[in-house]
Formats: structure tokens, sequence, C-alpha cells
């Protein structure tokens, strides 16, 4: 079953209340990192931040299933994902192995289509998901993200 979680921030979740905007700004600081936002100025990665939702998997979690919808594009926060597809003998082949700040899923941004590729965690692993509905309103209303 694909795993295309989303979940709003409680403050138990992320730093307590008073933390949320350290929270932010470290996520704030790693987005500046990741290669499709790095010409971004404060403002604009501080928006990104406040959409993005930190999400934590353990070892072998499918986080989605290649044909499955695409829903938004992850980022590696922490941990290692692999990106697989079935062969025909519906065996999972390996297409790359995602370290921190890659992003995957990137396309879902673009399209929202179906899935090329599947996601699995190959450790325990945090990721930063942008839900596609969430980026569209934020780049709507800021046409410079």
């Amino acid at each position: 079953m694909p795993i295309e979680i989303y979940r709003k921030l409680r403050p138990k979740d992320f730093d307590q209340v008073i933390g949320q905007d350290r929270a932010v700004k470290v996520l704030e600081g790693f987005l500046k990192k990741v290669t499709i936002f790095k010409d971004l100025n404060r403002a604009e990665l501080a928006k990104l931040a406040r959409i993005a939702v930190r999400e934590k998997f353990s070892a072998e979690r499918r986080i989605f299933r290649e044909a499955s919808r695409a829903l938004g594009l992850y980022i590696v926060y922490r941990g290692f994902v692999r990106i697989v597809i079935g062969d025909n003998a519906g065996r999972e082949v390996m297409l790359s192995m995602m370290k921190r700040g890659d992003v995957f899923g990137e396309v879902a941004l673009v399209d929202g289509g179906l899935r090329s590729a599947g996601a699995v965690t190959d450790t325990a692993a945090e990721l930063i998901w942008i839900r596609t509905k969430d980026f569209n309103r934020l780049s709507h209303r800021y046409p410079q993200i």
C-alpha cells in the first residue's frame, strides 16, 4: 500500500510550540543547500519551509509505489532511500540511492501524474515532503518561487 503521508504539524511533533520558529529556521538552512532551491532568497525559503512536512520512516518502508499517483516531492533529510522499478520477473531493480539533500519525486510538482518509479527507505530515514497542492498554492501566490 502506498504511503503518501500528510500530517499537519502539531506542537508535540515538531520541537514544541516555542521551538517551531527554530525548526523552520533549521529547515530553511537545509533547503538552501538543496540544488533545486539554492537560488531562493531567505524569505522564499521561509515560506517553503512552512509548507514542508518532516516525516520519519523506519528501514525498508515503502514511501510510494511505481505507477502510484504523485502527490508531492521528497527530500532526504537523514538516511538513505532506494529508487526502484519492477522488472519483467516481478523483482525490484534499484535505479539509484538517494542520500541527504537529494530530491526525488519532483516531477509531481510539474505534472501530478503517476510515479515512474517507487521509493523504499534503505535505512531509517527522515524525509521532507512538499505536497504538490501546497507548492502550487504557494507558487501561485509568490510566482518567484
